[in-house]
């Protein structure tokens, strides 16, 4: 047998193993989809971050969404407070706790 076959099969044995202990240590594992329909302010999400209270929070093209593990709370744009417009492209979260976003208009 040459030297690609070889190869080629000893990588196809690593990832079969690989494949199989991760179905095996994670059997009931699942994914639930979210959507508008579910409370999520738009289905295009730009990004997605965890902060440190484990709310995961994610920036669309129509809001930031916060979600707590069963319902999101949206923030849209109003001329009374911080936000500049509802498409978010970045989320990060300072030092202390603030929760910093970046929209089409900036920071």
């Amino acid at each position: 047998m040459d030297r690609q076959k070889t190869v080629l099969i000893f990588l196809l044995f690593f990832v079969l193993m690989v494949n199989n202990n991760a179905v095996l240590a994670y059997p009931n594992f699942s994914f639930k989809h979210y959507n508008i329909n579910n409370g999520l302010s738009q289905n295009t999400i730009r990004s997605i971050f965890q902060d440190n209270q484990g709310f995961m929070w994610f920036g669309t093209k129509d809001g930031l969404n916060r979600f707590d593990g069963s319902t999101f709370k949206v923030f849209k744009f109003s001329p009374n407070d911080n936000l500049n417009d509802n498409v978010f492209h970045r989320i990060l979260q300072d030092k202390n706790n603030n929760i910093w976003v970046s929209t089409e208009e900036g920071v």
